[in-house]
């Protein structure tokens, strides 16, 4: 039993590294086609769209999840996903960022763990309440184990907030 408790801590401490230095990385610039740049309009247009028609309500399946969903299949994914965390990160209108980022949230295993933890990393960054908010539902909804250090590492300054970051944090143990 003690190995296997190690084992668990080993790894969960090897993941927690490898989020901490891929979270902090920065991404190299690279040239977009016109035709990489129309699909890209194209997507943020449709998830614009999704929620000006339809609002973003708990439990309920959104229009923005189909697009999420059809852009992972229509585009080369590494893509997509830059897509999808530029949306999620979107710092010109919070509001679309964080109900965007419930919406991938509600996609299991979406991305890498990597992935996942630089997004959650980056939203907690913010400014806005509704994105750091919608960063802790995300950590949730995925339940991977190593978004507890990065939510451990988050000083929350909004007492029910935070109070939701420390009960997220417990249900992801190890």
């Amino acid at each position: 039993m003690a190995i296997s408790h190690d084992a668990v801590w080993l790894q969960t401490e090897i993941e927690t590294l490898a989020i901490r230095v891929l979270a902090s990385w920065r991404t190299k610039a690279v040239s977009v086609s016109s035709t990489q740049q129309r699909d890209r309009r194209r997507f943020l247009d449709r998830l614009h769209a999704s929620f000006d028609a339809e609002p973003l309500e708990d439990g309920i399946d959104h229009p923005a999840e189909q697009v999420i969903t059809a852009a992972l299949e229509s585009e080369d994914r590494d893509t997509a996903l830059q897509w999808i965390s530029n949306a999620c990160l979107e710092s010109a209108s919070p509001a679309f960022a964080a109900a965007t980022f419930l919406c991938a949230a509600r996609q299991p295993g979406l991305g890498t763990v990597a992935w996942r933890a630089g997004l959650v990393h980056g939203a907690l960054a913010s400014d806005d309440i509704e994105l750091r908010d919608a960063a802790i539902q995300a950590a949730e909804f995925w339940g991977d184990p190593g978004l507890r250090q990065i939510l451990a590492d988050h000083s929350e300054p909004v007492p029910w907030l935070d109070e939701y970051r420390r009960g997220a944090m417990d249900d992801l143990v190890l």
